[in-house]
């Protein structure tokens, strides 16, 4: 079996206008500098992603096409791609061209300087005020519960060392950032450049990033803050059936 340096692998969901120029800007920069493959996970997307991945497919020997074929969100996505990829470097990117093909040298270079998991940060945040005020809540929390200082972010690389010890889960909703905390991984982060996204929009509404967040937080909490957080949510919701229940009964008692 070839030998594989670097794996790049790519959740694809409806991205039929900017997958194609990820793979060819991919092939271009790095197929002549490392044994190189891209596995493309199609996560049933309702555009004509699909028939763009296997066109990618049938033109190049070293772009790996796999299908979803019910919607099974992007975590579910990355964990198929890292099942199948044989690389010693593996790669994580989206398919939209908001993190540069160019880029993934940067995550390299950092990662041979004896990490075991590097990931992009942000130079400039393209996204709206809400991504940017969950993605600094998220960073805060982690920091809390670990104290480490990393930015999390979709753009990693990681030796296949960590591939290995993540794959080993076997949950059906597993969060890539919350394996890599809950395996102690050696990280770190490196500046990349974030473009604005050109085709289509983002598949994260304030309801799956809540989703999201939900699903990752176990991973890197401690017990105190978990119960803590608990706690908070109880009095929250019972002050919010009182003040349901008064208001009712107030509108009740203008009536009878």
């Amino acid at each position: 079996m070839e030998h594989i340096d670097l794996s790049i692998v790519i959740p694809v969901y409806n991205s039929q206008d900017s997958i194609g120029t990820v793979v060819t800007s991919l092939l271009h920069l790095y197929n002549d500098l490392y044994s190189l493959e891209i596995i493309l996970v199609n996560d049933d997307s309702k555009d004509d992603s699909r028939q763009v991945c296997e066109n990618l497919g049938d033109q190049y020997a070293n772009v790996i096409v796999i299908h979803h074929e019910t919607n099974s969100g992007q975590q579910l996505a990355i964990m198929t791609g890292l099942r199948h990829c044989r690389g010693d470097l593996v790669v994580l990117m989206d398919d939209d061209m908001q993190n540069p093909p160019s880029e993934v040298i940067k995550l390299i270079i950092k990662i041979n300087e004896g990490y075991d998991v590097v990931m992009g940060q942000r130079i400039s945040y393209n996204q709206s005020c809400f991504r940017q005020l969950a993605s600094r809540l998220n960073h805060f929390l982690v920091f809390m519960s670990t104290k480490q200082r990393i930015s999390f972010s979709n753009f990693v690389i990681m030796r296949r060392a960590i591939v290995t010890m993540i794959i080993q889960d076997q949950s059906p909703k597993p969060v890539i950032q919350g394996l890599l905390l809950k395996n102690k991984a050696n990280m770190a982060n490196t500046l990349t450049e974030h473009h604005q996204r050109k085709h289509g929009k983002s598949n994260y509404n304030p309801v799956k990033l809540f989703n999201y967040w939900i699903k990752a937080a176990p991973y890197y909490m401690s017990p105190m803050v978990k119960y803590s957080l608990l706690l908070v949510s109880i009095i929250v919701i019972m002050g919010l059936a009182s003040g349901v229940y008064l208001i009712v009964k107030h509108l009740l008692s203008q009536f009878f």
